[in-house]
């Protein structure tokens, strides 16, 4: 805002989830001393990317994988090379191809969990239907994908909220800002989100059916860990409800990345409600 000094780091990350996100903070931006921290939580941000704890054997006799020469090479140029990367992680490629070309590009299905030790309580399922489903599934599985949901994301927000108000850290939800609720098929078939949406669809039934809920299930998530952790919601479900691709210079074709004006828009909006409550804290002196 105009007439005030201020720092900012960046610390975006490609690829990222709320899960390492949260780590993040908790790890590594800490150590800078924010006063304030900004996290959007956007449709990639709001799927929990748990690490398993529990990997199936990679070998006969369940010992670490042994990579070829080849796979070897690509996964540790992949670290390095924008390129090899693509080839190392599909799904990126497969967004960049869908938005050059508009052909319909589509994750493949994710495979079966492992099975479990005997012995051994297995980890909590995700609670969705059948792979492949594309009727809607019932009341009773809509409800139950949506509890595990708002768990998993629940759990590394309110770590962020509990971890920045230990360490007297401003912190600052976004939720997500796009064309979510006014778009046609050919729209939706050139968005970015269909990666994001593989297990809603099961359960909703198609893409189109998914996108909003899933927008409205973050956001009902962030307002309540935000409510019970000190935490502030920057709150633009209702700006993207009124936003679409036709009507908006915000949003680039792919439905998820802002343009320059876009994010103009949201950091002069982010900017000037930080100032605000800034401004109303009490002072401590400085």
């Amino acid at each position: 805002m105009a007439g005030q000094r201020a720092e900012v780091l960046n610390f975006g990350t490609h690829a990222f989830t709320i899960v390492n996100v949260s780590a993040l903070l908790q790890a590594y931006v800490h150590q800078f001393q924010p006063d304030v921290v900004v996290v959007v939580v956007d449709l990639q941000v709001g799927i929990p990317d748990w690490p398993d704890v529990r990997p199936g054997p990679a070998s006969p006799d369940g010992a670490i994988e042994r990579l070829g020469s080849w796979e070897a090479l690509l996964k540790r140029g992949s670290d390095k090379s924008a390129l090899l990367a693509l080839f190392d992680n599909p799904r990126a490629a497969r967004g960049w191809i869908r938005r050059a070309t508009g052909l319909p590009l589509r994750p493949p299905s994710r495979p079966a969990p492992p099975p479990q030790p005997q012995g051994r309580s297995p980890l909590p399922a995700r609670a969705v239907p059948a792979a492949g489903r594309t009727t809607p599934g019932s009341p009773e599985d809509v409800r139950a994908y949506e509890e595990t949901r708002e768990r998993e994301l629940a759990a590394p927000l309110a770590a962020m909220a509990a971890f920045a108000a230990e360490k007297s850290i401003a912190l600052y939800f976004v939720t997500p800002y796009g064309p979510y609720f006014d778009f046609t098929d050919d729209e939706l078939a050139r968005m970015s989100v269909h990666g994001f949406l593989e297990e809603a669809v099961r359960v909703h039934g198609s893409e189109r059916a998914a996108l909003g809920p899933e927008v409205e299930l973050i956001t009902r998530v962030v307002r309540r860990v935000a409510a019970r952790g000190s935490a502030h919601v920057i709150d633009m479900l209702e700006a993207s409800r009124s936003s679409s691709l036709r009507t908006s210079p915000h949003f680039t074709r792919d439905g998820v990345h802002l343009t320059p004006a876009g994010n103009a828009a949201l950091a002069k909006l982010m900017a000037s409600r930080v100032v605000r409550d800034l401004e109303r804290r009490p002072g401590d002196g400085d």
